[in-house]
C-alpha cells in the first residue's frame, strides 16, 4: 500500500538527503513552506528576508530480509519450480514487512521512523463509547468528527489526499448511522478486479492496511488522511534473491535469502492528520 501512495526515490548511498524549508512561524501551513512573499514596486527599495529557515532532511536506509531453507530432495522431486515459488512468495512477504515498518517504525537503529510516529497533528474521532469508532441514532459520535478530520487537512493537500485505515476500521465507519438509523457512509460497490477504484470517504479515496492500529486503546491512531506524496521511500537496493546451496550441504538443504534496502521518512508532516480514539 505505501509504495503505491508515497514518493519513491533512488539513492546510491546509505543515507538519502534533500534540503527542506521549515514551516513559517506565523503563517503556518497556508504556504506549505518557509517562504512568505509580498508585493514590491517596479524597482524594489529593499529585499526583506521573510525568514525562511533551511534544514536538511535525511532518511537512513534500512535492510529487510526474508529467509528460509528447503530440502534439496523437495527441490529435485517437485513437479513445479519450487525456487520460483519461494522467490515470489518471499517477495510478497518482504513487501508486507516494508509496509509495516513504513507505517509503524519507531526510528530506533534498525527501524525507519514510520508515518504514525512522524509527529503529524492529531484530531479526535472517538465515538459515543470511549476509545471506539461508533455512534447511535441519538448521538452523532464519530461521524461528524471524521468529517472534521478531513477539513483539518490544509487546503493545498486536499486534492491529492488519501485515507488510510485497517479493514476493521473501515467496517466500523461503514456501520455508522444517521439520525434515522440509515448508513451514514454509503460507498459505491463497484465490481471488478485489482484495478477497481477505492471507495470515496468525505471526498477522498480510502485505502486499507493490516498494519494500521485499530480502536479499543486510548489515543490509537486509527485513521490517516493526507497527501502521501509528501512521504518518501528511498531505495538503495531493489529486491534481491540469493541462493546458497553450499553451507548446508551436510544436511542436504538449500538456503534462500530475499533482501531489500530502503528507507522511509515524512518530508512534510503538515500534509497529514491522524484521527485518534
Amino acid at each position: 500500500v505505501m509504495r503505491s501512495l508515497c514518493s519513491v526515490r533512488q539513492t546510491s548511498r546509505n543515507v538519502y538527503e534533500i534540503p527542506a524549508v521549515a514551516p513559517h512561524g506565523s503563517s503556518g501551513s497556508i504556504y506549505s513552506s518557509g517562504f512568505v512573499g509580498g508585493l514590491v514596486g517596479e524597482t524594489p527599495t529593499s529585499n526583506t528576508d521573510s525568514g525562511p529557515t533551511f534544514e536538511n532532511f535525511s532518511i537512513s536506509v534500512k535492510k529487510y530480509e526474508a529467509f528460509t531453507k528447503v530440502s534439496n530432495d523437495l527441490i529435485a522431486d517437485a513437479s513445479s519450480d519450487v525456487m520460483a515459488f519461494l522467490a515470489t512468495d518471499g517477495g510478497r512477504n518482504l513487501g508486507l514487512v516494508e509496509d509495516n515498518y513504513f507505517l509503524t517504525g519507531d526510528g530506533q537503529p534498525l527501524e525507519p521512523l514510520g508515518l504514525l510516529n512522524s509527529g503529524a497533528s492529531t484530531v479526535d474521532v472517538e465515538g459515543s463509547t470511549s476509545n471506539t469508532l461508533d455512534n447511535t441514532v441519538s448521538a452523532a459520535g464519530s461521524a461528524p468528527k471524521i468529517i472534521n478530520l478531513f477539513y483539518e487537512l490544509p487546503q493545498q493537500y486536499a486534492d491529492g489526499a488519501t485515507w488510510l485505515c485497517s479493514r476493521a476500521t473501515q467496517g466500523l465507519i461503514h456501520a455508522l448511522v444517521d439520525g434515522d438509523g440509515r448508513p451514514w457512509w454509503q460507498p459505491s460497490m463497484n465490481s471488478g478486479g485489482a484495478g477497481t477504484a477505492p471507495p470515496i470517504l468525505v471526498g477522498a479515496p480510502l485505502r486499507t492496511s493490516a498494519f494500521m492500529p485499530e480502536d479499543g486503546t486510548n489515543a490509537n491512531k486509527v485513521l490517516v488522511i493526507g497527501d502521501f506524496s509528501q512521504a518518501i521511500i528511498a531505495d538503495r537496493q531493489g529486491l534481491s534473491v540469493r541462493v546458497d546451496d553450499l553451507n548446508l550441504i551436510g544436511s542436504d538443504q538449500t538456503q534462500i535469502f530475499i533482501r531489500s534496502r530502503s528507507g522511509f521518512g515524512v518530508w512534510n508532516t503538515d500534509a497529514f492528520r491522524f484521527g485518534i480514539v
